[in-house]
């Protein structure tokens, strides 16, 4: 942000006429991202304002990229993608085009995905496949966008390699932080998906340090709330052991219930406690109730009555 503020006010006094809005909606695009969405629709509208001294096409194009972020930021994705959908080879010329189709690509194929616009999506990522990628941005939000729609469409092994693909470029012209976030963010939603949740959580986290980096908060926030959705304690190893009854009854004698006690709370006999005691007993290997506590609690197990 600083470096646009920067240019913003260079612009003020050596810019030209489209140097202005292209660095305002430049800087609504970015607020959209981290979450100010009030100086992101400032921003926005002082670039409309300012756009209508321009007698260049380029400004049109940031505008709609900031129209859309600051629509998707309050939530709209119908309207970011109305915005996107505006951008064609036809609204402008084909050079034009070639410089700035790689700006709005990418939004455009993710809008798509989000509506559910799987063949529209497919046609924008074949157009995204002719760009030249001469850094690591386009080949991981091809992996990204591609996973996505292969994920989409039921072939979870293909979405898999994308993704996984695309974790694997390496950083060449600078590492593209928030795309690979996004891609983070979609594989960790796949290893859940799969029934991987220690890797999906473990990805989930490696997702939250980058939209931490980036100052993302919006996107932070969601990912920490699945994080903490997702990330159940592992059971200890005494746990594993038992049946989900012989759990709960285990970790009441633990914290020293007893046993007419644990029956009434679980609504069972004083002697179906006992049945599956002697059970715990014998698939722990202690000998008593004493040794069972010390289990639970994670003490030094003094295994004897006393």
């Amino acid at each position: 942000m600083r470096e646009v503020r920067t240019g913003i006010a260079a612009a003020e006094l050596f810019g030209r006429g489209f140097d202005r809005p292209v660095l305002y909606s430049l800087s609504a695009i970015m607020q959209a991202g981290v979450g100010e969405i009030a100086p992101a629709e400032g921003d926005a509208a002082e670039a409309r304002s300012l756009s209508s001294a321009a007698d260049y096409f380029g400004p049109v194009i940031h505008l709609t990229l900031s129209r859309a972020a600051v629509a998707r930021a309050l939530g709209d994705i119908d309207g970011a993608y109305d915005a996107l959908a505006s951008l064609s080879p036809r609204a402008m010329e084909e050079d034009r085009y070639r410089l700035f189709h790689v700006w709005w690509l990418p939004v455009l194929a993710d809008l798509q995905l989000a509506t559910g616009r799987l063949d529209p999506a497919e046609k924008t990522l074949e157009a995204l496949a002719h760009a030249p990628a001469t850094g690591a941005w386009i080949p991981v939000t091809r992996a990204w966008l591609g996973g996505r729609l292969a994920e989409a469409r039921g072939d979870k092994a293909r979405a898999r390699g994308l993704y996984e693909r695309g974790l694997e470029v390496k950083p060449v012209g600078g590492e593209p932080l928030w795309t690979r976030g996004q891609l983070l963010e979609s594989y960790s939603g796949l290893l859940v998906a799969t029934g991987e949740l220690a890797r999906g959580v473990r990805a989930l986290k490696r997702t939250a340090q980058v939209y931490a980096t980036v100052g993302a908060r919006p996107a932070l926030e969601r990912v920490q709330q699945r994080i903490e959705a997702l990330d159940v304690p592992a059971p200890a190893p005494w746990a594993r052991e038992l049946s989900s009854r012989e759990h709960e009854i285990a970790a009441m004698v633990g914290r020293g219930f007893t046993n007419p006690e644990v029956a009434a709370e679980l609504a069972i006999s004083p002697k179906t406690v006992e049945y599956h005691l002697a059970k715990i007993y014998a698939k722990l290997g202690v000998p008593n109730r004493r040794g069972l506590r010390d289990l639970v609690a994670g003490g030094p197990g003094s295994w004897s009555d006393s």
